[in-house]
């Protein structure tokens, strides 16, 4: 009976199995051959077996460089798709970026001459586009330009103005606002401030200036006009004596002492006159069709859109403007105020001598009084006084005025006062809308200012050495004579002749002799006397009328002539008194 086994106990040694043997390695067929190869070829048994594992390790060598060689080729191939992107995607950039650039270049190149024109006075550039500009502007002046070349055309709205034209428009701003510009091509708005132009008007007064101009009125215009003229940034008017000098019709003005300070060519609108005081001036253009108009500093125009002849005299230096609607050149004439008796000579002077069709004139409320004092002294009356001036309601008394001038502006009146029975005699009459006039009364009297306070200038004298062979005339038609004597005066004396009485002159029983004097050429003599007729022209044969053109009588230096009229003086010679009005011997 077998006895069981113990369970965790090992059998004995003697009953445990042998291991079991390995299973014998298979037999290298390869290694065998490559054995049997190297043997037969006498080489080392190993040789082939060595020279296949070279063999191999060679391949499997080319076959991880090949690969390599595919990866770079491929990581090469990559790089070079991605540089060639990049590449592409910078050249496109550099072209859109030199694209833009040769484009800013054209319009620059294209807008460089207007630019540069207009940055000669002063402008700036604000903005440029193409096409189109909108631009909310602060106040200033602006010009915008178009391409020197090419379609120029430009249309501007600003503050509810629209502007159409071509190359360049202007305007000026006293507020902000919103200006759109529309153009064909490139575009360039340009500024500079309103003082420094002059607004509006002096941007269109010189060269270089916009094609078109805003004709909308500003605030500010007038005193950015006036700091501009204050400057002296307008040029002087050039002087052409030449439309003085050739015309006939001319004659009076240039008998006056007239002569030529300002021309306004064709071209601009306005000169600058910078006139000296106690003068008188006269404008006309060559173009009868053209308007003048007359601007003071501050902007008040007291003569506007004349046309003809226009005329203003004034005190003291006044700095003006005188403007032109048309095209002619205007001519510009100075002579002192005295010579041609103020206003009320000049005026004379012209009516009588058909200068100008038409004919304005103008004198400033502050100058009344002084233009009333000149209308006197150019009466060869020196030593005319003010009796009214400014507010003044009545003429000052004292000494013997016996001879009056006023000046009024409209609005204004004069009444004599009538409470004395003072005869007088005023020509151009009061009544009738005159605004100078001189009067001759018998005696002193007062005159008041009935019209607006500040428009009327008067002016009163004694009369003078060579009319006091009346002094105790109390005929009430005197008045009328003494009035025609002055008259004759002032038209003497603005053609350059002075009254004389008692040098070189002899009474005869009919008439006078009257002897050259020193330096005179011409004489015209007048008698007078103190019962009616009163006044007796002298004449070498032609007979005249006191109201009529005066013998002018050529006397040199020693000569003698003998001068009767043709009415008789009805006074004996020792009662009478010549006035012999002599000439300065003309170069």
């Amino acid at each position: 009976m077998t006895k069981p086994k113990l369970p965790g106990k090992p059998p004995p040694k003697g009953a445990q199995k042998a291991r079991p043997e390995p299973p014998p390695k298979p037999k290298d067929d390869l290694a065998e051959v490559e054995r049997a190869l190297s043997v037969l070829d006498g080489h080392h048994p190993e040789h082939e077996r060595a020279r296949r594992e070279v063999t191999e390790a060679m391949a499997k060598k080319r076959v991880l460089v090949e690969s390599a060689v595919v990866v770079s080729t491929r990581a090469l191939r990559k790089r070079i798709a991605i540089g060639s992107a990049a590449a592409v995607a910078t050249g496109l950039v550099a072209y859109l970026v030199w694209g833009r650039h040769a484009h800013a270049v054209a319009l620059e190149r294209a807008l460089a001459g207007p630019t540069a024109t207009f940055e000669a006075r002063g402008f700036s550039p604000v903005s440029t586009g193409e096409g189109r500009l909108e631009e909310a502007i602060e106040p200033g002046c602006y010009v915008v330009v178009g391409p020197a070349e090419g379609d120029t055309k430009l249309e501007l709205e600003h503050g509810g103005e629209t502007l159409t034209g071509e190359r360049s428009i202007g305007w000026c701003a006293c507020t902000p606002e919103k200006a759109s510009v529309r153009g064909a091509s490139a575009l360039r708005m340009l500024r500079v401030d309103g003082k420094t132009i002059g607004n509006v008007d002096g941007l269109g007064a010189v060269e270089p200036r916009p094609a078109t101009l805003s004709q909308r009125s500003e605030d500010c215009a007038a005193e950015q006009l006036d700091a501009w003229l204050g400057e002296r940034k307008l040029a002087a008017a050039p002087v052409d004596p030449a439309p003085l000098e050739a015309s006939p019709a001319l004659e009076p003005l240039r008998r006056a002492g007239f002569s030529v300070v300002a021309t306004l060519p064709p071209g601009p609108s306005f000169a600058l006159i910078d006139g000296g005081g106690e003068s008188c001036f006269v404008a006309w253009s060559e173009d009868p069709a053209d308007a003048l108009t007359l601007r003071l500093s501050g902007g008040a125009r007291p003569i506007v859109s004349e046309k003809g002849g226009i005329a203003w005299c004034s005190e003291t230096p006044r700095l003006v403007t005188l403007w032109r609607q048309g095209r002619g050149a205007v001519t510009v004439a100075r002579a002192q105020a005295a010579r041609v008796a103020g206003l009320l000579g000049l005026k004379e002077r012209v009516q009588r001598g058909v200068v100008f069709p038409s004919f304005t004139a103008w004198v400033a409320a502050e100058d009344l009084a002084w233009d009333a004092t000149q209308a006197l002294r150019g009466s060869a009356i020196s030593e005319a006084t003010v009796a009214i001036t400014g507010t003044q309601i009545e003429s000052t008394g004292g000494g013997d005025p016996r001879l009056v001038a006023i000046s009024m502006l409209q609005g204004g009146s004069l009444v004599a006062d009538r409470r004395g029975d003072i005869a007088y005699f005023c020509h151009p009459k009061l009544d009738s809308g005159a605004l100078a006039a001189t009067c001759a009364q018998l005696g002193p009297q007062i005159w008041r200012q009935t019209g607006a306070l500040g428009s009327v200038g008067v002016a009163q004298a004694p009369l003078p050495f060579w009319l006091t062979v009346f002094a105790e005339v109390k005929d009430p038609d005197l008045a009328r004579s003494l009035v025609a004597l002055l008259i004759l005066a002032r038209r003497l004396q603005g053609d350059g002749f002075e009254p004389t009485t008692l040098a070189g002159v002899v009474e005869e029983q009919s008439g006078v002799s009257v002897t050259g004097r020193g330096g005179d050429d011409a004489v015209v003599a007048v008698g007078l006397g103190p019962k009616a007729p009163w006044v007796f022209p002298y004449s070498d044969g032609t007979e005249w009328q006191l109201a009529g053109e005066p013998r002018i009588v050529d006397l040199k230096p020693g000569e003698r002539v003998v001068l009767s009229s043709v009415q008789p003086p009805t006074v004996p010679k020792e009662q009478r008194r010549t006035v012999v009005f002599r000439r300065g011997g003309r170069k």
